[in-house]
């Protein structure tokens, strides 16, 4: 999971900061669940990562196949778990 949500905002160009600003997931939180530190509440956490960034909550916690959505089968670029794209 962790190299999800560092591929997710890389590509959404943010900073650690910046993520757990627009997430609504403290910072601290955000640094840890990068770090692979067990995390209290992660569903709760990954379903705000999900609703503000629209990046699908099952490909955020478990990963899968590059074809959703967005991803390189259908013209996309990294954005394998997203659901649509931001404005």
């Amino acid at each position: 999971m962790s190299l999800r949500l560092i591929v997710l905002r890389h590509e959404l160009g943010w900073s650690q900061r910046e993520a757990s600003e627009r997430t609504g997931v403290p910072y601290g939180v955000w640094q840890g669940m990068e770090s692979d530190r067990e995390t209290r509440g992660l569903d709760k956490h990954i379903a705000a990562i999900s609703a503000s960034t629209g990046y699908r909550r099952d490909w955020l916690m478990w990963g899968g196949a590059w074809g959703a959505p967005g991803g390189p089968d259908d013209g996309g670029g990294l954005a394998a778990g997203r659901v649509d794209t931001p404005e």
